[in-house]
């Protein structure tokens, strides 16, 4: 029903949420119906139907039109370990190379043009760059997760400033930022402690995943928001307790904007949003069946275990009480990345076992399910902008390179 809009309030006790507000729209972006629910927390839940191949309309280019990366280039052209990358206003990017702890500054032609920081623990320095940002000034902000140092530089590597974070979270454990928010000096987003469990005893356990938002000025933390974690499993090899992450399951991935955090990772399609100064705001769900893990997929993911791991024949028969220790799950889990674009698009990978899908489900601002984009197979995207998509990738030699392909919007 293109441009019809129909409108029923009621109010009803759902799933425990509270009291909530409804809205049923009709529209052809999503081929089906988006309803949307208002709690009485005044959290915004949309829920979209709509055909799981639906094409958007939305198109990425197959050939990067920008690569920076080498394997037998100048040194400033060898990446290693990438840990971000943001582009520049003028068409270049800058690389958070995690191998040499050095930010590249690469011109939109591909020419290495400044590199800074570097190993070590003085001022401009890191220990571990984990996280790059572009501000509004148009200067660099970069995060140390191993000093919990920002350090702030101009284009050309002049340091304009540090702040010692130290933020720790309601928990007593440290806060790992996941994203600055491009504020000069930028507020960090960051999530409380680590993927794994250290619960007692053998067998699967899940962790809660806490966002919090710690201005660096002050160092206080704030919760943002909270959903179920990682699982993992706990299991013991020649008397000795170890623990992985379990495989197949569930895992949070997120992304962060100038003023809203997005956060996905549940075996159902579901996306948090929470704004960067309050909670939890809004909650994105499809209708979309989930996935079965078959006995095969288990199979295969066993021998790409140990065939991964580089585990000798003689050393195999231990694992086996990893995976008699190991539930798996009845379904796959849903997305794999999830990154929100200047214009407040949601944009999720969809999870494969082995490998990046470059299937994309996106999302409207409104929270509307809008259809799949397709993007370079095995590209970990790191910046999603109006007209590009920027990631990292890995050749047949494992050499790293930096790409920005075009990105294309349906003419309205």
């Amino acid at each position: 029903m293109p441009g019809e809009t129909k409108q029923l309030r009621v109010t009803a006790q759902l799933f425990g949420i509270g009291v909530l507000s409804l809205t049923w729209g009709c529209t052809d972006s999503s081929d089906g119906v988006a309803v949307t629910e208002v709690d009485s927390a005044g959290v915004r839940i949309v829920t979209s139907a709509g055909s799981a191949v639906l094409d958007s309309g939305w198109s990425v280019s197959s050939v990067p039109r920008l690569e920076v990366g080498s394997l037998d280039g100048p040194d400033a052209t060898r990446l290693f370990r990438v840990a971000d990358a943001v582009r520049l206003p003028e068409g270049g990017i800058a690389v958070a190379d995690g191998g040499s702890q050095e930010i590249r500054v690469f011109a939109a032609s591909g020419r290495h043009v400044a590199s800074f920081g570097g190993q070590g623990a003085g001022p401009g320095e890191f220990q571990m760059v984990t996280t790059l940002a572009l501000t509004p000034n148009e200067t660099l902000v970069a995060y140390d997760r191993q000093r919990f140092r920002v350090s702030e530089f101009s284009k050309d590597g002049t340091l304009v400033g540090t702040t010692e974070v130290g933020a720790q979270a309601t928990s007593g454990e440290p806060v790992l930022p996941t994203g600055l928010v491009p504020t000069r000096r930028g507020t960090l987003v960051g999530r409380a402690g680590s993927d794994l469990s250290s619960a007692p005893g053998t067998g699967l356990t899940q962790d809660t995943a806490t966002w919090i938002r710690v201005d660096p000025a002050s160092g206080v933390p704030a919760v943002l928001v909270r959903v179920p974690g990682a699982w993992s499993v706990r299991f013991e090899m020649r008397g000795r307790g170890s623990y992985r992450l379990a495989p197949m399951t569930a895992r949070p991935s997120w992304d962060v904007s100038a003023d809203q955090l997005v956060v996905t990772g549940g075996a159902s399609f579901e996306i948090r949003l929470a704004d960067v100064d309050g909670g939890l705001r809004e909650v994105w769900r499809r209708t979309e069946p989930r996935r079965a893990i078959t006995s095969d997929v288990i199979q295969e993911w066993k021998e790409d275990f140990q065939r991964v791991m580089e585990i000798p024949e003689s050393e195999r028969p231990f694992l086996q009480e990893f995976f008699h220790a190991m539930t798996y799950p009845d379904s796959l889990p849903t997305y794999s990345q999830v990154r929100i674009d200047p214009d407040g698009y949601v944009w999720a990978e969809r999870f494969e076992v082995f490998e990046l899908s470059g299937q994309w489900d996106l999302y409207s601002d409104e929270g509307e399910f809008l259809g799949i984009v397709t993007l370079p197979a095995d590209l970990r995207v790191l910046e999603i902008g109006r007209d590009f998509v920027l990631g990292v990738r890995e050749d047949e030699l494992g050499v790293e390179y930096v790409q920005e392909f075009e990105l294309v919007r349906p003419a309205r």
